[in-house]
């Protein structure tokens, strides 16, 4: 069984799973889900088409990780029963909806699998539950895939349609109602990179409205490798009264503060005249609370506690002046955000090799080949442990943030420090113990 699926169904069940909006661009993580599935069906010989309708906006407000779990588990499903023809994701709009910058959205997968009888249509959203005389040992699966997914699609009030036919294959219809349209989430240059070092940022004035120490040192450590003048502010009414002094380039604003809040903060700077040109990032570590379309109106990008450097430097691209900078200027630092690690000058014992080139070995081979997010976790906390367990920074580095993409569903991501994995294995190693070899 795989031990997420139970979890998340059980968090379900119980009403313990929460929801987050944070702003969504469709076209981009339904390109990073192309990336993954594509290669895969390419093996099988199944073609893999996107289609987006023209009307569709670069900009929702959704739950992405949920959404990426929903399109996941469909795409996933349609990928196993589909061995000739095609699986085709689309996306379209349905008016439906009388409030102003709402709209339904319609999510769809169709596949030219093997198909499910009609009698069996409701009985596979059950969980545990898959078609009658499956071959298990081909197909596999716990069953658990499409239930969670109607239940997900159920907690953000919309529905799951079906249609099916044996021998010809499957449609499934997931229909999102008042949905917020909100300006364009651009896409971030340098998204899935190996790392920043290649961009140089203009000098930048960031003005850092934090009450939390630890927060801001955080923030502040995030951010020191760059050319940035950081300027501090410990509340609300603190923070206007710097940004009238200083004008800086970009705020980085938490919302929960005392004396004025940052949402309060926020409003205010935006009346203000001379101010109101100053792109303002929201911080916080709950889903926002406050009406979702006058929010966006007011915060130009926003970021969940705790903060990745990832997801902080994409902000930071949408807002701030940079440029590229020649590989050969930058060189090949190993402190790279999402691929690369530091090694910590620790000597590689025998017994770590051993287990690199076996039972790590062979849970790599299985999360590369089958990209299955529980056994890419799983991979991902062995090479942690290990780590942790015989103090080599690289391998807990790598661990923590391969489970930190596969959690996230960071399709291009995951596949790049899977891809990485042999070279890091190597530099470690010093090529000792044979190689890691993958397809």
């Amino acid at each position: 069984m795989l031990i997420n699926d139970i979890l998340d169904l059980s968090k379900i069940e119980a009403g313990k799973l929460e929801l987050k909006d944070v702003p969504v661009n469709p076209y981009i993580f339904l390109s990073e889900i192309e990336q993954i599935f594509s290669l895969i069906l390419k093996e099988k010989e199944v073609d893999f088409i996107i289609n987006i309708d023209e009307e569709v906006p670069r900009g929702f407000l959704l739950d992405e990780l949920r959404v990426r779990q929903i399109l996941f588990n469909l795409i996933g499903n349609a990928v196993k029963f589909t061995d000739s023809g095609s699986i085709t994701v689309s996306v379209r709009l349905e008016c439906k909806s009388a409030k102003e910058n709402h709209t339904d959205v319609i999510f769809e997968v169709k596949d030219t699998g093997i198909g499910i009888p009609e009698d069996r249509h409701e009985q596979i959203f059950e969980a545990f539950i898959q078609q009658e005389e499956q071959n298990t040992r081909k197909y596999g699966g716990t069953g658990l895939g499409l239930a969670i997914t109607k239940r997900l699609i159920e907690m953000m009030k919309g529905s799951l349609i079906l249609e099916s036919e044996v021998g010809v294959g499957s449609t499934f219809k997931v229909h999102l109602k008042d949905i917020v349209i909100i300006p364009d989430v651009e896409a971030v240059p340098v998204e899935g990179s190996e790392n920043f070092n290649n961009i140089v940022f203009e000098r930048s004035r960031i003005l850092l409205v934090e009450d939390i120490e630890n927060n801001r040192r955080l923030i502040k450590y995030f951010l020191e490798q760059y050319d940035f003048e950081i300027i501090e502010a410990y509340n609300g009414k603190d923070a206007i009264d710097i940004a009238e002094k200083e004008l800086p380039d970009l705020i980085i604003m938490d919302i929960q503060m005392p004396v004025l809040d940052g949402f309060q903060a926020a409003k205010a700077i935006k009346e203000n005249p001379v101010l109101k040109h100053i792109p303002i990032i929201a911080v916080t570590a709950s889903n926002l609370k406050y009406d979702t379309a006058k929010t966006m109106d007011v915060f130009g990008g926003y970021l969940r506690k705790p903060i990745s450097r990832l997801d902080l430097f994409n902000q930071c691209f949408r807002f701030l002046k940079y440029s590229s900078a020649k590989e050969s200027e930058t060189g090949n630092d190993s402190k790279g955000i999402q691929g690369q690690v530091t090694t910590g000058g620790v000597q590689i014992s025998e017994s770590v090799i051993s287990m690199l080139q076996d039972e790590v070995k062979k849970k790599w081979m299985v999360a590369n080949e089958d990209k299955m997010i529980n056994e890419i976790i799983e991979f991902a906390n062995i090479v942690k442990n290990l780590g942790e367990q015989n103090s080599i920074l690289a391998l807990t580095e790598y661990g923590n943030k391969l489970f930190q993409a596969a959690d996230a569903f960071q399709v291009i991501k995951i596949n790049k420090l899977l891809k990485n994995f042999p070279d890091i294995v190597k530099m470690l190693t010093g090529g000792q113990g044979g190689k890691i070899e993958g397809k």
